[in-house]
């Protein structure tokens, strides 16, 4: 019940997040919806007080399908060819049989009488135009007449006062889109630039996320051989590739029209690499996940198909590819959210990031539906948007496995460290019993002959003899026996391990432990809190330069109760962050220290650190308590 609260939160909020986003975007950052003059019948009056804000030239342009006029063709009035007011976004082709052809823009503008500098905005125009202001040229992009293409969205500057014509002419026959399709911006130097710099700032940002995510995604594919990231790796590539394209159009003019097309398919292509890596996650069956992916394939296809062979596709099948996309990307966003709440009822795993990502990229696919006539004036389209709070969402969760992964390597290398350590302990100990042993034998052995020549004296009866010889033989007499601290094997091993080390290293070791043969306490966990302990004691006492060093161990272990307390000296150099022992070997928490903690508090129990002239530890476990 809890679990279904939780979606329904997630779910709400996802909601609430998007509906309120993409609504505030469509309504304050639509080129479509600000509140700014716009022409009527192909004029636009201005006054001083409105040149202030940039505005949009979206409505009522004078068009002249097949004609490309000149500033010399309007100097007797309006040629006698038809003409037709539009608004720019209501159509993608000259013509209504063709998206290729030419034809003619034009605006008159009255401005203030006073001369000032303007500057209009031109977004990419396809595939190539003239742009006149009166009867100045100011802007070639291409050739209209030799069919060479140029697309490039350009801002221009120039000097005007009172009525000013802007006049484009524009040629087009090889992109699936013509003409003006994007409104152009119009306004001072300083607001346009403001504006167009503020669009780089934020794509070179969105393009600088996207690449790290893809070089330290790349990285932790490499390192760490994790599986996950792959498709991840591949994601953030596509979107890095798709909004540099968009930087580059910027600075530079394309002839080609490979660019556009790519940057297009890369785009579907992200829609795949995200329902590929949403397919992982929720663990979608087989069979679902093929003709999810295949749905999500065609769809690319069919984009390099209309990029190879625009040519020959006719308004017709334009529309119907764009009914195509309409169904596409509602299927997505349906697929998206049921999909994923199917996965939260069948899981306790569940990904509350990866829910958020996909709930918002799916609204952001409604709300393309529901609001299609929106142009941004900074930042990207809805579902580019989205893209990037879904890569932001996938990323949290790929982090977290590759922090899980970094967390398990280092808890599986100390774990490891320590195992090692125990066995070289026990073959230590094995090693001085088996010494102990050989030395008994030998002892067994020399003993026959001292019972022999004894033995002969009490023949003899030779008493004075036999007196001087046991005299002799129990001054001389030695038979090695191993040091025990304790009955309990580990705890002594470790005792025995750190005498001998210490002794070779001049460190005075004194030990003072009670533990029965079995105590209530594992093996594994006593070893990682005393063997932790010890090594800290005997690393510290070899830092020291001076020649008094010790190390004292006093321990008991009765019934249900663990006392240790462990002091040595040390070079008085101990860092401490926020109660945290740094370590001396690495940067950060000591992983020793944190082993400790976490048997203790596994217990229950206390770890006291007390640093004066000697460093203590003091750790008290009710093991049954």
């Amino acid at each position: 019940m809890v679990k279904y609260k939780k979606i329904i939160i997630i779910t709400f909020i996802s909601a609430l997040c998007s509906a309120f986003l993409f609504h505030f975007l469509y309504k304050f950052n639509n080129k479509y919806t600000y509140n700014s003059l716009q022409p009527v019948n192909g004029i636009l009056k201005l006054e001083k007080d409105d040149i202030d804000n940039y505005m949009f030239l979206i409505y009522d342009w004078e068009f002249y399908s097949d004609e490309l006029y000149t500033p010399k063709d309007f100097i007797n009035g309006k040629p006698a060819s038809f003409m037709e007011y539009v608004s720019i976004g209501e159509r993608t082709s000259m013509t209504n049989s063709s998206a290729f052809g030419k034809g003619t823009y034009r605006l008159n503008i009255f401005l203030p009488d006073e001369n000032a500098k303007y500057s209009i905005l031109l977004p990419e125009i396809y595939s190539s135009y003239n742009l006149y202001i009166n009867d100045n040229l100011e802007l070639q992009m291409g050739n209209t007449d030799k069919n060479k293409k140029e697309i490039q969205s350009r801002m221009v500057t120039f000097n005007a006062s009172g009525r000013t014509q802007i006049l484009l002419n524009v040629f087009n026959s090889s992109h699936y889109y013509s003409g003006i399709i994007y409104p152009p911006s119009f306004g001072t130097p300083k607001t346009l630039n403001t504006m167009r710099g503020f669009n780089i700032f934020i794509y070179t940002l969105i393009f600088v996320s996207a690449f790290i995510c893809f070089i330290v995604s790349i990285y932790m594919d490499l390192v760490l051989k994790l599986s996950k990231l792959n498709i991840f790796t591949l994601l953030t590539l596509a979107l890095s590739i798709y909004i540099g394209q968009d930087l580059l159009r910027y600075f530079f003019a394309f002839s080609s029209e490979l660019i556009y097309s790519v940057n297009m398919i890369v785009w579907y292509l992200i829609y795949t690499f995200i329902i590929a890596i949403h397919n992982k996650i929720c663990k979608v069956n087989k069979f679902i996940n093929v003709i999810s992916l295949s749905i999500s394939a065609f769809v690319c296809l069919l984009f390099t198909v209309l990029s190879l062979f625009s040519f020959n596709i006719s308004i017709h099948g334009r529309e119907i590819i764009s009914n195509i996309l309409e169904f596409y990307k509602w299927y997505c966003s349906i697929y998206l959210i049921s999909t994923t709440l199917i996965f939260f009822r069948d899981s306790d795993n569940f990904y509350y990031p990866s829910f958020f990502g996909n709930t918002f990229f799916a609204f952001s696919l409604v709300f393309d539906r529901i609001y299609p006539i929106f142009e941004p004036i900074y930042g990207g389209w809805f579902t580019e948007i989205s893209v990037f709070v879904i890569i932001i969402c996938l990323s949290l969760i790929q982090w977290k496995n590759v922090a899980d992964a970094v967390i398990f390597k280092l808890t599986f290398d100390e774990e490891q460290r320590q195992m090692k350590r125990q066995v070289d302990i026990h073959k230590n100990h094995y090693k001085e019993l088996s010494k102990n042993i050989e030395n008994t034998r030998k002892s067994y052995h020399d003993m026959r002959h001292h019972l022999r020549v004894m033995q002969n004296f009490l023949k003899e009866e030779n008493y004075i003899a036999l007196s001087e010889y046991m005299d002799s033989f129990e001054k001389n007499i030695y038979v090695a026996s191993p040091i025990s601290y304790c009955k309990n094997v580990t705890i002594d091993a470790l005792l025995n391990y750190y005498s001998q080390i210490c002794d070779r290293n001049n460190i005075h070791f004194d030990v003072k432990f009670e533990a029965a043969s079995l105590i209530p306490f594992p093996d594994t966990d006593i070893t990682i809190i005393l063997g932790n302990l010890l090594e800290n004691a005997f690393e510290a006492c070899l830092r020291q330069e001076d020649n008094n060093k010790f190390i004292s161990v006093k321990g008991k272990c009765i019934k249900d109760n663990l006392f240790i307390n462990i002091s040595n000296s040390f070079n008085k150099k101990i860092k401490v962050i926020n109660g945290k022992f740094l370590s001396s070997k690495k940067q950060g928490e000591g992983i020793g220290i944190k082993s400790i903690n976490s048997i203790v508090d596994k217990y229950g129990g206390i770890v006291d650190f007390e640093i004066n002239d000697i460093f203590e530890v003091l750790v008290n476990i009710a093991i049954n308590g």
